[in-house]
């Protein structure tokens, strides 16, 4: 199954670039969207997401990450039922006990009871139940959506981790990224599960990781290595650091860490590296296990960020196969869902250098395919040798063993540049879908 991949946006840009920056992600085909709740920057996140549900149709939006404390948790379920309003079946509340906007306040993060009360506060509400806060009468909103949106807590401590699989409906973690982390989360979140009577594979689990990428490797980990002390200094890493046999530092020995142990820090929690050691890492966290990554990519600038984006969606992209059969080729590929996919481009490059060119492939009227759907119901056979009659691909010609299955459905626009073919010798070609 490939790796879901979601972006932190630029909190610290104006309303229109961190909007121009999701409308962006969702064209990348990134899954969703989240946007820091910090009050520093002048700029309200809710604000920033209602917005961007006027321009977008398909990435999931949501705060990454609100807290109880600056919003109450009467706020929390207007705002949220609100969004859902705007953003039918792709908005979530993101909530944890709150950091930097809280501290900036002049506030205190939320117990982990505290946290608790407020997100089973916050479901209730957006279920349409009523919900009594401090000595006064029950309250309920009065105009609740449905679906109700779900709720994410976010979490990285034991207990927390815990809570978040009992009385959440998604868990987002931040915990590193090495293999016996991950096995060791598995073991806190099966226990929290239990606790609500449900499978822990019921539980959709997001991992929040910090992601730098950079022609310079070290370059990439130098720049992690701030917000690595921060982090380890708030004691964010606590199962993922025991897990490794190693103990949990106070802020002040935190500030102490040596660059070494820096370094080997950031490659057990988080991605940083050049691009090939990027995708590498990114093809260990599908293979261990973890289906949705958020990724928090470093940068001030707008700009930087979503030229990070374009970088990683290309990284993330899901291989296909080029096979030979007698001097005709097929791209196929498993795709989770083709279906309301947005425009994609298909990027081919072999070991003999044969396919090389990118193409539009527009699959958003596929009607009922299913999940074992190949791309081979998309573009059909291509003869190599004449370059010129694949490269014009366009008009009506069927859809091998797809057009009876879109009876009822809008016609399906062909591509109109399939494959460029520069050499007929293509023995361990590969394909990547990269748009």
């Amino acid at each position: 199954m490939p790796l879901e991949l979601h972006i932190g946006g630029p909190a610290s840009a104006s309303l229109a670039r961190q909007v121009a920056f999701i409308v962006r992600a969702e064209e990348l085909g990134f899954a969703g969207v989240g946007i820091a709740d910090h009050v520093e920057y002048g700029h309200d996140v809710y604000v920033t997401l209602a917005l961007a549900a006027a321009q977008t149709s398909k990435v999931e939006l949501y705060p990454a990450i609100t807290n109880p404390v600056t919003r109450h948790p009467f706020v929390l379920a207007s705002l949220a039922n609100s969004l859902a309003e705007l953003a039918p079946g792709r908005v979530k509340l993101a909530i944890g006990p709150g950091d930097t906007g809280v501290v900036q306040a002049g506030l205190k993060p939320a117990t982990l009871h505290e946290l608790r009360r407020a997100v089973e506060a916050i479901q209730r509400l957006l279920r349409g139940e009523a919900v009594r806060f401090g000595a006064g009468e029950e309250r309920r909103l009065i105009e609740p959506v449905e679906p109700a949106p779900p709720i994410a807590v976010a979490a990285s401590g034991p207990r927390a981790l815990e809570m978040a699989a009992e009385v959440g409906d998604e868990a987002m973690l931040t915990v590193g990224v090495d293999p016996r982390i991950i096995e060791a989360v598995a073991v806190h979140l099966a226990r929290g599960a239990e606790k609500a009577g449900r499978s822990v594979h019921e539980l959709p689990v997001t991992y929040y990781t910090i992601v730098s990428i950079d022609p310079d490797g070290e370059a990439a980990r130098e720049r992690v290595y701030p917000i690595l002390r921060q982090w380890l200094g708030q004691g964010m890493f606590r199962v993922g650091l025991g897990a490794l046999g190693v103990e949990s530092p106070t802020q002040a020995q935190a500030a102490e860490l040596s660059q070494d142990t820096l370094a080997q820090m950031c490659g057990l929690l988080s991605i940083a590296g050049t691009p090939e050691q990027v995708r590498e890492r990114f093809g260990q966290l599908a293979g261990d296990g973890v289906r949705r990554g958020f990724c928090m990519a470093l940068g001030d600038e707008a700009s930087h960020l979503r030229d990070l984006a374009e970088e990683l969606h290309r990284l993330s992209a899901r291989e296909l196969h080029v096979a030979d059969d007698e001097r005709r080729y097929a791209v196929e590929a498993q795709v989770p869902t083709l279906l309301e996919l947005p425009q994609h481009r298909l990027h081919v490059a072999g070991a003999a250098k044969g396919l090389v060119e990118r193409c539009p492939l527009d699959a958003r009227c596929l009607g009922d395919l299913t999940d074992d759907a190949k791309l081979t119901d998309v573009l059909p056979v291509l003869p190599v040798g004449d370059v010129e009659g694949v490269a014009q691909l366009g008009g009506p010609a069927r859809l091998p063993g797809v057009d009876d299955r879109l009876q009822g459905f809008e016609r399906v626009r062909r591509p109109r540049r399939a494959l460029h073919v520069d050499e007929p010798g293509i023995e361990g070609a590969r394909a990547e879908v990269v748009g």
